[in-house]
C-alpha cells in the first residue's frame, strides 16, 4: 500500500471531466462517472477497464454499489435510475433488482 501521491494509473477513456469515483465494497472494482453520461469500471489489481455502462440521457447524479459488488444503480439530473451489472456493463430491470442490498441502504 502507498502512503504517497504516486500516479499507479492514468487512463483516458473519457474526454469529459469526471464526476465521481466509487470503491466497491470488495475493494476489488473503481467505478468514475463522466460528464459523458458513462460509467467505466476498472479492476483495481491491474487497473485494466472492464466495463463500460453506456444509457443515461442526462448528467450521473448518483452512484451506488450493491453490498455483494456485483451490481450498480446509478441516477442522473433527469431523475431516471438505471441499474447495471458490474461485470459485463450491461442494464438490468428493476424488476430484477428488487432483492438487492445496496450500500447507501
Amino acid at each position: 500500500q502507498r502512503s504517497d501521491l504516486t500516479i499507479v494509473q492514468e487512463a483516458r477513456d473519457s474526454k469529459q471531466l469526471i464526476s465521481s469515483i466509487k470503491w466497491s465494497p470488495d475493494g476489488g472494482t473503481l467505478a468514475v462517472t463522466s460528464y459523458d453520461r458513462a460509467i467505466y469500471l476498472y479492476n483495481v489489481g491491474d487497473w485494466a477497464s472492464t466495463a463500460k455502462c453506456r444509457g443515461h440521457k442526462g448528467r450521473i447524479t448518483g452512484l451506488d454499489w450493491s453490498t455483494d459488488a456485483n451490481f450498480l444503480q446509478s441516477t442522473d439530473d433527469l431523475g431516471e435510475l438505471i441499474f447495471w451489472e458490474a461485470d459485463s456493463g450491461e442494464q438490468r430491470t428493476a424488476r430484477t433488482m428488487r432483492d438487492i442490498e445496496w450500500e447507501t441502504q
